[in-house]
């Protein structure tokens, strides 16, 4: 016979099971739209003036023109901004619809041309939320800073990693290590219209290349002349004092040698290096780094070819308001 329990157990399990499905249906179902929901005219006010801020647009350059009373609803004013030279409407016009394509409210808007001016308006509701003029000045210039980035590990790096390094068009100074396979390596770098650059050390594999202090002032002469010989293209070396293995003295010597044959040595060290522990930390490095330049500032900075690629839409962020990324040799 059944244990009447043991189905009353049965029968509040399944209960429970049926409540559990439920709310984890619930949970993974989207929630749907309401018909009725709509932006504020703050929440689409806000998010327009980000996007414009987005491309370096100066405050002074945004003006609000009041409208007369009723004519667009309960809207009382709209915007008037003068675009500067290197920045294309249709490209502002772009990021404002792709800011609100998800939007849970249907947006619509309008764009007319004339005598230079093109209009946009925002609704949002059935009403009209946002209304604005951009008008070309091409003698407004955005006051901008320039960056340049050194790419170190590219002989670490993959096959497909330096593909995308070379389709980017983005001028970078590439390092290389002081080594006979360097040689062949610069080729390539070369012929991909990049730089390379030459980092200095004591250690290097080929006997041609040694610039240990012991081999006496001759030698180092003939090995100087070796290694500008066999890497003409640089003007500028480096030596990364924490790691070259050279002395105060050796590293005075190299120094006025290169420069008597026209090169100039840096020191790696100064230049910041860019990594973080994880790929969330290097983006809020590189930002913390770009937010702090200032107008007419220049930087140059060092990365690895994997965090070079990885930071792309923050690089994208930095152009968009006007800044510029140069190869280093315009900066050092």
């Amino acid at each position: 016979m059944i244990n009447k329990t043991n189905i009353i157990y049965f029968l509040v399990s399944i209960v429970v099971g049926l409540l559990l499905i439920n709310v984890l249906l619930n949970i993974i179902k989207p929630k749907s739209i309401n018909k009725n929901d709509e932006l504020s005219i703050v929440e689409i006010e806000q998010t327009f003036l980000n996007c414009i801020d987005d491309f370096g647009i100066d405050e002074s350059w945004i003006t609000k023109n009041k409208l007369k009373k009723g004519q667009y609803d309960s809207l009382t004013y709209q915007f008037k901004i003068k675009i500067p030279s290197g920045v294309a409407i249709p490209v502002v016009l772009k990021d404002l619809n792709e800011m609100f394509i998800n939007s849970s409210t249907s947006l619509t808007s309008s764009e007319k041309k004339v005598h230079g001016i093109t209009s946009f308006t925002m609704s949002s509701g059935g009403y009209t939320k946002l209304i604005s003029e951009f008008k070309y000045q091409p003698e407004l210039t955005r006051q901008f800073s320039k960056i340049g980035f050194l790419i170190t590990g590219f002989d670490e790096a993959s096959d497909s990693e330096l593909q995308t390094l070379f389709d980017i068009a983005i001028p970078v100074g590439i390092m290389l290590p002081l080594d006979e396979e360097s040689q062949q390596t610069a080729e390539l770098i070369k012929s991909k219209s990049y730089q390379y650059m030459i980092e200095l050390n004591n250690d290097a594999n080929f006997v041609d290349f040694n610039l240990d202090e012991d081999l006496g002032l001759e030698k180092l002469n003939k090995n100087i002349r070796n290694i500008i010989s066999s890497f003409n293209s640089p003007r500028v070396f480096f030596i990364n004092e924490m790691e070259s293995g050279f002395n105060a003295s050796i590293t005075n010597f190299i120094s006025d040698e290169f420069q008597k044959r026209g090169r100039k040595i840096l020191t790696l060290n100064n230049y910041i290096y860019l990594k973080g522990e994880n790929l969330s930390d290097l983006k809020s490095l590189i930002n913390f780094h770009l937010n702090k330049m200032n107008y007419n500032n220049s930087k140059i900075f060092r990365i690895s070819v994997e965090d070079w690629l990885s930071v792309q839409e923050e690089l994208i962020g930095y152009t968009k308001k006007g800044n510029l990324i140069v190869s280093p040799t315009e900066i050092f």
